[in-house]
């Protein structure tokens, strides 16, 4: 009788990579610098990115001009802050930022594009 050629057994389900999901469904990749499996709500990505902005900046986030997938699992930002609070309130200073997130609302990288008053027109 023929030897069969035994198979490995599949005690958990795994990936076509042959990994595991971890407890929240995803898999180590994630861990390890990789797209996580699961999709974060934009709401919850917004909340991250306007506590990240005022603890790097010491800015007052006030709204989001710009909210866009990167095509990639992360998300494009355009941030609006106030950096100097004035009277009346249509001189206080302004600061645009532009981030960078991961799909779990990880900060990969920020910058200042603009600087403005609020009460000025763009020019």
């Amino acid at each position: 009788m023929a030897a069969e050629k035994e198979k490995p057994s599949r005690t958990a389900r795994q990936d076509g990579a042959g990994r595991a999901p971890d407890a929240d469904g995803g898999t180590d990749d994630a861990r390890a610098g990789g797209r996580p499996s699961r999709a974060v709500p934009v709401a919850e990505v917004l909340v991250a990115a306007r506590e990240t902005l005022r603890e790097l900046t010491g800015s007052e986030p006030e709204s989001f001009s710009r909210v866009e997938p990167d095509g990639e699992g992360g998300w494009q930002l355009r941030v609006e802050a106030v950096e100097l609070r004035r009277v009346p309130d249509t001189t206080s200073l302004l600061g645009s930022y532009e981030m960078t997130l991961d799909g779990d609302g990880a900060l990969l990288g920020y910058r200042l594009v603009n600087r403005y008053e609020r009460g000025r027109p763009d020019r």
